[in-house]
């Protein structure tokens, strides 16, 4: 029996320090649902680049506006 794998791509959009970035993240569908847990922190690293995860606060958000006014927070990025 031949079984079809399903991936599912999140891209995440970044301006760190003026400079964009964009991680894509994906993941296999294995239950065919349609749907995935992502951890977006792990994108944190590249989208950082070189500098000093210190230096910032890592907050993600579902539109840009909302990341601008830094309201309605991803309450729980490492299972988005």
């Amino acid at each position: 029996m031949k079984t079809k794998l399903f991936f599912l791509t999140f891209f995440l959009f970044c301006t760190v320090s003026g400079v964009k970035a964009q991680v894509q993240l994906t993941a296999c569908d294995t239950n065919f649902s349609g749907t995935q847990n992502f951890d977006l922190t792990t994108a944190i690293p590249q989208l950082l680049g070189n500098q000093n995860p210190n230096d910032f606060t890592a907050t993600f958000h579902n539109s840009e506006t909302n990341a601008q006014a830094n309201v309605n927070p991803i309450t729980n990025p490492t299972s988005f």
